[in-house]
């Protein structure tokens, strides 16, 4: 069971820090807000080995990432690095 969550720098967070989680939680907000960052985070936390993470998040999701050849797709994850 997830008992608190810290992110630093991932996606629109620069830093958000969730305490006394239980065993059921809700995630509520309006849209834009960081809702599904936060699930994304969790997701990358429980595969953190697998070096593909970012693209199963999108892949999950039914997105493609962009392909530019100056800036790298997991960019848009994290900043401030």
């Amino acid at each position: 069971m997830i008992k608190e969550i810290s992110l630093k720098n991932f996606k629109c967070f620069n830093e958000l820090y969730l305490k006394q989680l239980k065993t059921l939680n809700i995630i509520a907000g309006k849209n834009n807000y960081g809702k599904t960052s936060i699930l994304d985070a969790i997701f990358c936390f429980y595969d953190v080995k697998n070096p593909a993470v970012l693209l199963n998040i999108q892949a999950f999701r039914k997105e493609m990432a962009e392909i530019n050849k100056n800036k790298p797709f997991w960019v848009s994850y994290f900043h401030d690095m």
